[in-house]
């Protein structure tokens, strides 16, 4: 398990779901995706696209999440 990176995600997703100015977005985004019809399953898919982005946006300015994740990679791949 790429525990690094998983360690990075969830404090990631701690900040995204604990900050005001985040879920005031959040709550707009769903209002949007539930006026164009979105199932609960698809909006659910959404917010992880944007999590993904989000770590992946992170990930190309700091070195050390690099490295992690780079770690976590070459760990799962030698499993």
């Amino acid at each position: 398990m790429m525990k690094r990176t998983q360690k990075t995600v969830e404090k990631m997703a701690e900040i995204l779901t604990n900050n005001d100015k985040v879920q005031e977005v959040m709550t707009m985004l769903a209002e949007k995706a539930e006026e164009k019809g979105l199932s609960l399953g698809e909006w659910e898919q959404v917010k992880v696209g944007i999590l993904t982005n989000c770590f992946f946006m992170v990930a190309m300015k700091d070195e050390q999440i690099r490295n992690d994740l780079g770690m976590d990679i070459y760990e799962e791949i030698n499993a």
